[in-house]
């Protein structure tokens, strides 16, 4: 019976479009590359300096650099060409999902340009204007496709349970980009002069993680769509993968870069220790909780 059941499931995987909606433009190939190369960034930032080259720093060139920050681009630019494909691609699937898969993919594609703004800022009127768009997308998207898939539809797969992780995972890290979007680059030379390996902690261990892990449960619910795979397996792995993967970048970004990177999900930049800000700052300070973490398991 099992043989039989991961038989019909090869099937389905073959028969899948990995070339639509466009040749130039074909919507698994990017995902498929852009999971096998944010897999390999992750794995890197887990293994920390020495292992992995943070090519945006050379503080942390410990092998040439070019291969990395090259893979780091082949990422972006096929995660962001994914979501692009997926957008399109989304008139094609059935009504009751079609305005999910529409939100999911400007979703990513909001989630990876800001992986390219956190990179290296660019003081450009117009992109001061997109990241805006893009910040302000970024809550909307998460709250509408919260909304549209843990609805409960007659004959629609049950995905709460994972997608509502993955949508709460997701909205911790739309602070980030608010600031960005509206601090510019004042405050985010303010914070790289406060935490100098921070470009790093962005793009390494918050954005590249966050997106990989979104975009392989996108994939598994197109999986689950086409019933290669089941509920459950879809449950088990894919809330497995986001948990290891926010739990463990949390924790290592507190091994490999402590104090000269920060998790606060709120950074007071320029300082104000009067302000809101500042009490939000403190309040939604991960960094600390992950250091009084991993002292009680004796890991610093």
């Amino acid at each position: 019976m099992a043989t039989k059941s991961l038989k019909k499931s090869m099937q389905g995987f073959r028969a899948l479009s990995w070339w639509t909606p466009f040749t130039v433009l074909p919507h698994g190939i990017t995902g498929l590359i852009g999971i096998i190369t944010g897999a390999y960034i992750v794995q890197g930032a887990l293994l920390g300096p020495g292992k992995f080259s943070y090519s945006l720093s050379s503080n942390y060139k410990k092998e040439p650099a070019w291969m990395d920050y090259t893979v780091l681009w082949i990422y972006v630019v096929c995660a962001f060409n994914n979501g692009l494909a997926g957008y399109l691609l989304a008139n094609k699937a059935p009504g009751r999902v079609r305005d999910v898969f529409k939100f999911t993919a400007l979703l990513q594609m909001c989630l990876v340009y800001f992986i390219y703004r956190f990179m290296g800022f660019t003081e450009i009127p117009l992109l001061h204007v997109v990241d805006i768009v893009a910040a302000i997308g970024i809550l909307i998207t998460i709250g509408i496709m919260f909304y549209n898939v843990t609805l409960p539809r007659k004959g629609q797969p049950n995905i709460t349970l994972p997608v509502g992780i993955g949508c709460f995972a997701l909205a911790l890290l739309a602070g980030y980009p608010l600031q960005l979007a509206f601090g510019g680059k004042e405050w985010y030379e303010c914070v790289l002069d406060t935490y100098p390996m921070q470009q790093v902690g962005f793009v390494y261990y918050v954005y590249v993680p966050a997106t990989f892990t979104f975009a392989a449960m996108l994939f598994g619910a197109t999986l689950l769509m086409r019933k290669i795979i089941s509920e459950a397996f879809f449950g088990v792995v894919f809330v497995s993968l986001i948990l290891f993967t926010l739990f463990s970048t949390v924790l290592l970004q507190e091994i490999h870069i402590p104090f000269v990177s920060t998790q606060k999900l709120v950074i007071n930049c320029p300082a104000d220790n009067t302000s809101l800000i500042f009490a939000l700052s403190e309040l939604l300070d991960t960094s600390t909780l992950a250091r009084s973490f991993l002292h009680f398991i004796g890991a610093i």
